[in-house]
Formats: C-alpha cells, sequence, structure tokens
C-alpha cells in the first residue's frame, strides 16, 4: 500500500517530465515587407475630353480678357523696364491666373466625381524618379540645342520681368521653378491629359496637350522645345503616375535654364 506522501510525491509538478526537453519557443514568422508603391497611370478617372473642353475654357477667360485689354492699351509686359515691383507683380499675376485655372480643373474633375487629389496624381513618388528625370532632360535638351542651332530664337518675353538682380533672380525661381511647375503639371497633366487620355489614348492625348502647352507660353520661336518638354513631361507622367515626378521636371528644366540665363549677364 501506498502512503499519501509517496504519491503526492509522485505526482507532483517537480517529479513529472523532470528528465523532458524544455519546449521550443513557438515559431516565427519573418518580417513582411512593405508593398512596393504603385506605379503607372492613376486609375480610371470619371472627366474625358468634354469635361476637358470646358474646363479649359473656363480657365482661360481671364487670360484671354486680360491680354485682350493689354493688347486694347497698346501696352505689355515687355515695354516696362525689368524692376522689382514688375517681378513681383509677374509673380502675383502667374499665381493668381494659375490658381484660377486649377479651380477651373477642380471644378469639371475631382468635384464632378467626388474624388482625391490622387486621382490627379499627387502621390509618392518611386525610386525610378531618379532614372527618369534625367533621361527626360537629357532628351528634352537635345531638341532644344539642335532647335536653337538652327533656328537662333530670342530669349523667352516672360525673362524681360526680371532684373538681373540677387533679388530678381529670388522672384524668378520663386516663379518659374516652384509656382509654374505646380500649377502648370496639376492643370495639364492631371487634368488635360489625363482626361483626354481616357478618351483617346495616351499617344494622341500627349500630341494635344503637348501642342497646347506649348502654345499657350505665346511664343512662336519656342514651340518646338516647349513641346518636346510637354511630350516628355506626359511621358513621365504615364509612365510613373506621380504628379510629383513631374514636378521634379519640370522644376528642375526651368532652374536650368534660369542659371544659364544668371550666368549669361
Amino acid at each position: 500500500m501506498i502512503d499519501d506522501e509517496s504519491e503526492a510525491a509522485a505526482l507532483s509538478p517537480d517529479s513529472v517530465g523532470a528528465d523532458a526537453p524544455p519546449p521550443s519557443p513557438p515559431p516565427t514568422s519573418p518580417p513582411v515587407s512593405p508593398p512596393p508603391l504603385p506605379e503607372g497611370p492613376p486609375a480610371a478617372t470619371p472627366w474625358r475630353w468634354p469635361q476637358v473642353l470646358l474646363g479649359t475654357i473656363m480657365a482661360y477667360i481671364p487670360e484671354a480678357l486680360l491680354t485682350a485689354l493689354l493688347v486694347g492699351s497698346g501696352t505689355s509686359s515687355t515695354s516696362a523696364k525689368a524692376s522689382i515691383a514688375l517681378a513681383v507683380s509677374a509673380l502675383v499675376l502667374t499665381a493668381m491666373l494659375d490658381g484660377w485655372q486649377l479651380f477651373s480643373a477642380w471644378t469639371f474633375s475631382l468635384r464632378r466625381g467626388h474624388q482625391s487629389w490622387s486621382a490627379w496624381g499627387f502621390r509618392r513618388p518611386t525610386r525610378t524618379i531618379l532614372w527618369i528625370v534625367p533621361a527626360a532632360l537629357f532628351a528634352v535638351y537635345a531638341v532644344a540645342i539642335v532647335h536653337s542651332a538652327l533656328v537662333h530664337p530670342p530669349e523667352q518675353t516672360l525673362v524681360g520681368d526680371f532684373p538681373h538682380t540677387r533679388a530678381g533672380l529670388a522672384i524668378f525661381l520663386l516663379t518659374v521653378c516652384v509656382a509654374a511647375p505646380f500649377f502648370e503639371e496639376t492643370f495639364f497633366r492631371g487634368f488635360i491629359f489625363r482626361g483626354l487620355a481616357n478618351s483617346w489614348g495616351a499617344v494622341w492625348a500627349a500630341v494635344v496637350s503637348s501642342a497646347f502647352f506649348a502654345a499657350v507660353h505665346m511664343q512662336l520661336t519656342i514651340f518646338v522645345p516647349i513641346f518636346a518638354l510637354g511630350i516628355a513631361l506626359c511621358w513621365v507622367y504615364q509612365r510613373t503616375g506621380s504628379i510629383w515626378t513631374n514636378i521634379t521636371l519640370h522644376s528642375t528644366f526651368n532652374l536650368i535654364s534660369v542659371l544659364v540665363w544668371w550666368a549669361g549677364k
């Protein structure tokens, strides 16, 4: 007969499985890497060529009226000597007109479809930006150099609004390297090119939107290089789907042009 103390000792936790190996730790799952950022154009958007046409007409009504007023009064921005006041006026006027264009684009695209700014392409760029921006710049400047050698175009009329001083340089950089790339890329690529591509495909959308992009600069002698820049920007947008990549390309192109202007005086 086994007494109670022997039975308790045999069944105690310290005696049961004393020689068994310790339990192995639970398996750990490998770390999950974040999914890659998407590339390519934004998902299908609800606006097409009719909305692009209406939005563009609405966008350029103030600029058309201002141009008619200047022509009717016999004055123009090139008739005045470059000064800080004229440079600031050019910056303010650019911001106002571009802001109205952005509002027009929003009215006929994002507001109509109840969509966020990501439908225009406002999403974080991928590593593609590291090679696609230099490649596009190389192509555009190759066209610009050949065109300049054949045509010898005068400098863009906008340059005459900015005095060749440090203050003039700062305002010039703010105008053409910050304000213009942001507003123009959003309007011409995010709104116009995206809407036309929904209707006609990327190729014809690039040709039409780039021709219009070059035409609104209102200087026939630089139509070809600006058209080439527009084609490159459409390609970059179609390839990456990121407006920020386009803004980087546009801003860098303008920055190089401004630095050449600064060094050449």
